[in-house]
């Protein structure tokens, strides 16, 4: 279940993606994947394995694994009441099992620690519940200008908490 943070971002991603469908994030995360929920720095999404995500064997690209784990990390910081706009500083994965067209995905995200350097924990999990991809990624939060510029493109005020 989202928080009430969480809805509001996921409010301000709709406007986001109506705006600039052609952005990365956009044109390549965010509109094939179906986020679930949104809360404190969690995220829970998922999506089907298509074609235009694979590499020549048809199996999920590891770009796309990455992709995915620096695109949602950053959106699992800006949900929790503290998270500000951030950008990857570094990225780990571990590419552990495969996964085929048409294969359903879920995807965990977990704020790890919070502050001037965000640190995210994201799985890949298939159907079954095995990991098929483990990613940690390191952030450094943006200064005051950046926060105001997310509000203006997007509507979403980090600095708007509720009770």
């Amino acid at each position: 279940m989202s928080s009430a943070r969480g809805l509001r971002l996921l409010k301000s991603l709709e406007t986001y993606r109506k705006k600039l469908p052609d952005v990365y994030d956009c044109s390549t995360i965010l509109n094939k994947v179906n986020i679930i929920s949104m809360s404190q720095g969690c995220t829970k999404s998922s999506f089907t394995v298509d074609k235009s995500m694979c590499n020549g064997g048809f199996t999920l690209h590891g770009g796309y694994i990455a992709s995915i784990v620096d695109v949602l990390s950053f959106y699992s910081i800006l949900s929790h009441r503290n998270g500000k706009i951030s950008w990857t500083t570094n990225l780990n994965v571990d590419y552990l099992k495969l996964a085929a067209v048409s294969q359903k995905v879920t995807v965990e995200t977990k704020l790890q620690m919070n502050g001037n350097i965000p640190i995210t924990q994201t799985s890949l999990f298939d159907e079954s519940g095995t990991v098929l991809a483990r990613g940690t990624a390191s952030f450094k939060a943006g200064n005051e200008e950046l926060q105001i510029m997310l509000k203006k493109l997007i509507g979403f005020d980090v600095y708007e908490n509720e009770c």
